[in-house]
């Protein structure tokens, strides 16, 4: 009986609170590696436990080797959280930082009777009742934060500015670490209540604190996300004003050609009816002189993208950049947000365009391609670029930011696969930059 009152007592420790680290990190982590990571963090609770439980009764005064101990291996459980759940390592520490005061509360609270009761009331074995309130307490904590995570930190993970993150984890680490030193001024003494006091106060203040954090990262982004929302939509309104205007400038010029091609009938069957055959060849070559229309007025049948695709053609032209559009028939409308279709074609081309710029003027080159097939959408552009490149991983870092930031034309890119259910692919070869992507809309 001893060896399990003991064993319990540890497990507490650490296990109540594992599944709600797995929990606030694991929302875009395949199921797999959380079950993975859970279950290696369980063994390892596990022994812990049984180590604990074996070593205890020779050392049961030793409070120093029992809290060395117990840290030692709550810095082991995250281990298997880095390896199996691929997030980040300071949003991993965040999480970490914020239960590790919950988890040191219950502990102190715990150690309240034996500090102001001689005599163990219900139980001979000196862990029973710290075990029984500790779980208690446990019980009562783990409801708020849960809420707290499910409606504040879990969806605070998605905020993917890694500048933010390397600077927010330190808080909760400061505040870990002020309930694990500060307090203990007080552990050995009468006033062992006031140690508990400071500890709930710590607590409190670290739930308090990041929670305020949090929701204003989240309000932050949301405000940014609007406001990029919002110059996407400016960026079509002016995609859509241009169209307008080159309409409008057709029509008149339709009108005015039009008028004067009565005219010219008139003057034509005149000259050709007075036998005057030098002057009516003369007027002819005159005639043909006219300004024709703007004969890329259509590209696509897609009013959106033939708007895009036609507005940075303009562009790349004017830069003297060899541009080839391949489009083909697409429908109107597609089930994709006219705003998203801004974004994917208008980052997409805004990039490959900067690309050329930095090339001599025979070397820039872009290949633009778009087909629906099988239900989905395909879009590929090949760029001519001078082979300067800024690349971690899977991530593409822009060279105008400060820090190692993934470019926001390409993180915007990335959102808008995600979001449709597609994926976006990158290569170089030589000196070309290939961009790829796929989107699967429902129809």
């Amino acid at each position: 009986m001893e060896f399990l009152w003991a064993f319990l007592y540890v497990l507490l420790d650490v296990f109540p609170f594992l599944p709600l680290l797995y929990y606030a990190l694991g929302k875009e982590v395949s199921r797999r590696g959380v079950l993975l990571g859970l279950g290696t963090s369980t063994l390892i609770v596990l022994a812990q436990g049984l180590f604990f439980a074996t070593y205890y009764p020779s050392r049961v005064t030793d409070l120093q080797w029992q809290l060395t101990l117990r840290e030692l291996f709550a810095l082991i459980h995250l281990i298997p959280v880095a390896l199996f759940v691929r997030v980040p390592v300071r949003k991993i520490l965040f999480t970490f930082c914020v239960l590790v005061p919950t988890s040191l509360l219950a502990i102190s609270v715990s150690y309240l009777p034996s500090y102001y009761v001689a005599d163990s009331i219900l139980f001979t074995h000196p862990c029973a009742e710290e075990v029984l309130l500790r779980a208690l307490i446990i019980a009562l904590m783990i409801p708020i934060l849960y809420a707290i995570f499910r409606h504040i930190l879990r969806p605070a993970m998605q905020i993917a500015s890694e500048q933010i993150w390397s600077l927010i984890w330190l808080i909760p680490l400061f505040l870990a670490a002020l309930s694990l030193l500060f307090t203990h001024y007080y552990f050995h003494t009468d006033f062992y209540v006031l140690f508990v006091i400071l500890r709930f106060f710590v607590t409190l203040g670290c739930l308090v604190c990041c929670s305020i954090l949090l929701q204003s990262l989240r309000y932050m982004e949301g405000y940014i996300t609007a406001k990029a929302t919002n110059e996407e939509s400016r960026r079509l309104l002016s995609i859509q004003e241009d169209q307008y205007r080159i309409v409008t400038e057709n029509i008149a010029q339709t009108r005015a050609l039009r008028h004067d091609l009565r005219h010219q009938l008139f003057m034509i069957r005149n000259l050709t009816k007075d036998g005057k055959y030098e002057e009516l060849l003369s007027f002819v070559e005159e005639s043909t002189q006219t300004p024709s229309l703007h004969t890329e007025l259509t590209v696509c049948d897609n009013y959106t993208v033939n708007g895009i695709a036609t507005h940075y053609l303009a562009i790349a032209r004017e830069n003297d950049i060899d541009v080839s559009l391949s489009i083909a028939p697409l429908g109107d409308p597609l089930p994709i947000l006219d705003t998203d279709l801004c974004i994917l074609i208008g980052n997409s081309m805004e990039n490959a365009i900067e690309a050329c710029k930095k090339l001599p003027p025979e070397r820039r080159s872009i290949r633009f391609h778009m087909k629906k097939m099988a239900g989905n959408l395909i879009m590929t552009i090949d760029n001519s670029y001078d082979g300067s490149l800024m690349r971690e991983g899977e991530r593409f870092l822009s060279t105008k930011r400060q820090g190692r930031q993934e470019g926001i034309g390409i993180r915007s890119i990335r959102s808008i696969a995600e979001k449709y259910r597609g994926e976006l692919r990158i290569e170089t070869k030589d000196d070309t930059f290939m961009l790829s992507v796929m989107l699967r809309p429902e129809e």
